[in-house]
């Protein structure tokens, strides 16, 4: 379930402005390290000044204004239920759930490594949350043959969930074997170009730089003109200059010079400006998530987004608590509600996220669903016409009546008002003759639920089949490869 974007703004007009200049500067003075020799070829030949030996391009203000207008202001990820899928830039708000969290703390309070079986069970989990937008299996498997985590996490998302998929593209092998899943979901090539059912994300390197790997997969996702992601995550104060404003110039010049590498690759190709970027905890030396200035950094992200009339993605629901404690929820509250009110496309992290990513728990992806709601209700606002105004109605009950049996009552009560599935609104007597349960108890009680009982809409038997095969074939070639390189 989307909800409606807002119009939060944290920068003037003017600033907006500023930011667009100074990051046109940094490109055309400094540039940006481009490890690709394919990549660097392109800019070359598209106008760009190259140094091939050191791999940094300075970016002409001219061919980075020509080629950002070329991405499209809207987008789709198709699903395998036309009802999930995610129409990027249509003024609405998605959210996709924590991911690539190493550890999981289960039901049980359990702190203990991810497995493949909770891959499974948190993308079955995100099928089923009516607000959670994306099936993502939130977590890294510990318990796979290194180098096959982007099959198992793929396959698992195309398995055991309706919702569209996001692939892996650390690599030019990764980027290829999600395409190809995603070729046989869609029914070959072809269907694919045309209905893309997956998008990636390509991670920047700050200061002023990009992963010779992601550029790898960037390239494999851009030639068939898939969705993707520019995404930094530049610290404050270590891979950014330590003031907001500096970091959100550097990294506006980084996501642009994505952008205009992506457009001269194929032109057209879809774009979301992503950030992940935040500040540094100075005392530990550490990366700082669920904080107010990682908000205001996601909101200025979104105004730069729409100034150039791109999706925006970024960051919102992540929390550094270890446990399910008021920390978890006001910093998840926080930045979702911040990340939706700034007018934000699409929210990665927005459910289960906890200890700075390192961790996912069952309960808090409930709990933050059910949240997830209430944010939904609030970003619709005030609904204010003459039906909702009751004038006659107030006037026909009058002082001291009440409203309790009214038709409008009846008809609006729904629209007007959020029922949460887990938050308690009993009286205290109540509450405690019912257990005293807290809110965590009530999240693992329904994930128990939700596990015994949901079932995926099932691939057709020739797609699953085709699939699990062409996996199986992936993560051999990927033990033999490993067995060979150990020898």
């Amino acid at each position: 379930m989307s909800v409606k974007s807002g119009n939060l703004k944290v920068l003037s007009n003017d600033e907006i402005k500023k930011i667009h200049l100074s990051s046109l500067e940094l490109l055309e003075e400094t540039g940006v390290r481009v490890p690709n020799d394919s990549c660097l070829k392109i800019l070359d030949e598209s106008g760009a000044k190259v140094d091939f030996k050191n791999k940094n391009v300075i970016f002409p203000a001219w061919l980075v204004e020509e080629k950002i207008r070329l991405a499209p202001s809207r987008f789709t990820i198709h699903a395998r239920e036309d009802k999930y899928s995610l129409r990027i830039g249509n003024d609405r708000t998605y959210f996709c759930p924590a991911a690539s969290c190493i550890n999981v703390i289960d039901i049980d309070g359990r702190r203990r490594l991810a497995t493949n079986q909770d891959a499974i069970n948190f993308t079955k989990l995100c099928d089923a949350l009516r607000n959670i937008d994306e099936g993502d299996c939130v977590v890294c498997p510990n318990d796979i043959p290194p180098g096959t985590e982007h099959l198992y996490r793929t396959w698992a998302q195309m398995k055991y969930s309706s919702k569209p998929s996001r692939g892996r593209s650390y690599g030019k092998q990764e980027a290829l074997d999600c395409i190809k899943m995603a070729e046989i979901l869609a029914g070959g090539e072809k269907n694919l170009r045309a209905y893309p059912n997956i998008w990636a994300n390509i991670s920047t390197l700050s200061p002023l730089g990009h992963y010779p790997e992601q550029l790898e997969g960037m390239l494999e996702y851009t030639q068939r003109g898939l969705p993707i992601i520019i995404s930094p995550e530049a610290q404050a104060g270590a891979t950014a200059p330590v003031t907001i404003a500096g970091l959100i110039a550097q990294t506006n010049a980084e996501i642009l010079s994505g952008i205009t590498l992506a457009q001269i690759i194929n032109p057209g190709t879809p774009v979301c400006m992503g950030t992940i970027s935040t500040v540094m905890d100075f005392k530990r030396g550490s990366i700082c998530y669920g904080v107010g200035e990682m908000s205001l950094i996601a909101a200025a992200n979104v105004q730069m987004a729409k100034f150039y009339n791109i999706p925006s993605r970024v960051a919102g629901g992540w929390s550094a608590s270890k446990c399910l404690d008021m920390q978890a929820g006001y910093e998840t509250m926080m930045t979702l509600l911040m990340a939706v009110l700034a007018g934000a496309d699409y929210v990665i992290g927005s459910a289960g996220g906890m200890d700075t990513a390192l961790a996912a728990s069952y309960e808090k992806l409930l709990i933050d669903d059910d949240m997830i709601n209430m944010i939904g209700r609030i970003s619709e606002g005030i609904n204010l016409n003459d039906s909702t105004l009751a004038l006659d109605l107030i006037k026909s009950i009058g002082p001291n009546g009440n409203f309790l049996a009214e038709r409008h009552t009846v008809e609006f009560m729904r629209k007007e008002i959020v029922l949460p599935e887990l938050a308690s609104r009993e009286k205290s007597d109540e509450w405690e003759k019912a257990g005293s349960k807290r809110i965590e108890n009530r999240a693992k009680t329904k994930v128990i639920e939700i596990l015994e009982s949901h079932t995926p809409l099932p691939l057709s038997e020739e797609v699953d089949k085709e699939l699990e095969s062409f996996v199986k074939s992936a993560i051999d070639r990927e033990i033999r490869k490993n067995s060979k390189n150990s020898v």
